[in-house]
């Protein structure tokens, strides 16, 4: 297919005020069964504006990106030639284990770093912190009271 039949699609599958907002996953899979030479990605996309986010896209036989919610970021497109992806990092073929390594599954309570597998803390000192200020020590059996 051509790069104006991959246009066209989006226009007609993709809301234009929106373009495709947290959408990524869903639009790309199922551009991908209306095109199956596209093949779905998903990772990081560097935003100059946004910072780094979990994002999906598409990738042609020849290395391109195609990215049909691409324009949802300030400095996104819908189409990305190989030698200027440095803003997409591929994270598809990362297993379970290796992706709970590195995707974050929200924040320190304490002081808004990353934490992973869904803890509320990032280290003991953040989370004695939080107890300390809520009044709340801790006992031998580990808890906080």
């Amino acid at each position: 297919m051509s790069r104006a039949d991959y246009q066209a699609w989006v226009i007609e599958n993709v809301n234009q005020e929106t373009h495709g907002y947290g959408k990524c996953e869903e639009v790309v899979l199922k551009m991908a069964q209306s095109f199956p030479e596209l093949k779905p990605r998903r990772g990081w996309f560097y935003c100059m504006s946004w910072g780094r986010r979990g994002h999906w896209w598409l990738l042609d036989p020849n290395g391109r990106i195609v990215d049909p919610t691409g324009k949802q970021h300030p400095t996104g497109s819908l189409f990305t030639e190989p030698e200027n992806q440095e803003r997409y990092e591929d994270l598809t073929d990362k297993t379970d284990k290796e992706m709970a390594e590195i995707v974050p599954t929200g924040v320190c309570a304490e002081c808004g770093d990353p934490v992973y597998r869904g803890a509320s803390f990032c280290n003991n000192s953040c989370e004695a912190a939080t107890m300390n200020y809520m009044g709340l020590t801790r006992h031998p059996d580990g808890g906080w009271r």
